[in-house]
């Protein structure tokens, strides 16, 4: 759904729409269209089948609620983190995104939050659109997800 969102939201913007209307308008479109993804999960070698309207995966562990949402306590932790809505409807997905902002995601029916060491995703096509850093990227599928401990070397004065 988010990689849906930031396409519209692009697209709305490039023939003059400003950025709020943009996302409103974008978010009006995806709503209208909505659909979940059918897809297998390899998380940590445990297989699920699932139907979702989303599969996040980050960097360690987000915030999920309130003004945090989205935020990370820590960096360094290597463990990915993925979220999703197995069987949630539209209706939940509404839900969902109130709850957000204002309580706490983990305590909706059928929203999970999983730590990870691996994750793999098919979704059974060739290719998969996701958000990368908000950029639409398209993806050769499966997708595999993996931590690289300590592979990044950062150099401060």
């Amino acid at each position: 759904m988010y990689a849906s969102l930031v396409a519209e939201r692009t697209a709305m913007q490039r023939i003059g729409r400003g950025k709020w209307i943009a996302h409103g308008m974008a978010a009006l479109r995806v709503w209208r269209r909505y659909r979940r993804l059918r897809a297998v999960l390899d998380i940590d070698s445990m297989r699920r089948d699932v139907r979702t309207p989303f599969v996040f995966v980050g960097n360690n562990e987000y915030q999920l609620s309130g003004f945090e949402l989205g935020g990370r306590k820590v960096l360094d932790r290597g463990r990915l983190h993925v979220c999703m809505a197995p069987g949630m409807t539209r209706g939940g997905v509404g839900r969902l995104i109130a709850v957000a902002v204002f309580g706490d995601v983990c305590s909706l029916d059928g929203f999970e939050s999983l730590p990870a060491e691996t994750v793999t995703l098919d979704a059974g096509v060739a290719r998969l659109e996701a958000s990368v850093d908000g950029e639409v990227v398209a993806f050769d599928t499966p997708l595999t997800f993996r931590i690289r401990r300590r592979a990044l070397r950062v150099m401060v004065p």
